[in-house]
């Protein structure tokens, strides 16, 4: 019987001041279920930096406007995004993504006059879809 691996995806970035990107992680090569998603807002962020958590087909860097893809929070809170300062937020969505080739993507837009660096660790399990 197989069994289904764990991943850990780390991406960090840093979001210029009054400024908008994206942080990639590699592409994903096999169907995952989306088990944890932990976002680190460092001191001094004072909740101006929104970060937005896709999962994209896409490997482009917007810096205009809000990528294409599944928002993972549409399903788990009424706003598209997260903030904080000085902590650490953790999200268990528990999501399913059965294509393969897909990135993990944090969007980050900066209202502060300040550019912030924002880690995120993705904890992603193989899904193990069976032969038809």
């Amino acid at each position: 019987m197989n069994q289904a691996r764990t991943h850990v995806v780390q991406t960090a970035g840093t979001v210029p001041a009054i400024s908008q990107t994206s942080i990639l992680s590699n592409r994903i090569a096999f169907p995952f279920i989306l088990d944890r998603l932990s976002i680190v807002f460092p001191p001094g962020c004072s909740y101006l930096v929104r970060l937005y958590p896709y999962v994209s087909a896409d490997d482009q860097i917007w810096t205009t406007t809000l990528p294409a893809g599944t928002n993972i929070l549409s399903d788990l809170s009424p706003s598209p995004y997260v903030v904080g300062d000085n902590q650490e937020i953790t999200l268990d969505p528990d999501l399913p993504f059965p294509q393969k080739g897909l990135w993990l993507r944090a969007h980050l837009r900066n209202d502060d006059a300040w550019s912030h660096q924002i880690t995120v660790l993705w904890v992603i399990r193989e899904l193990l879809l069976e032969a038809t």
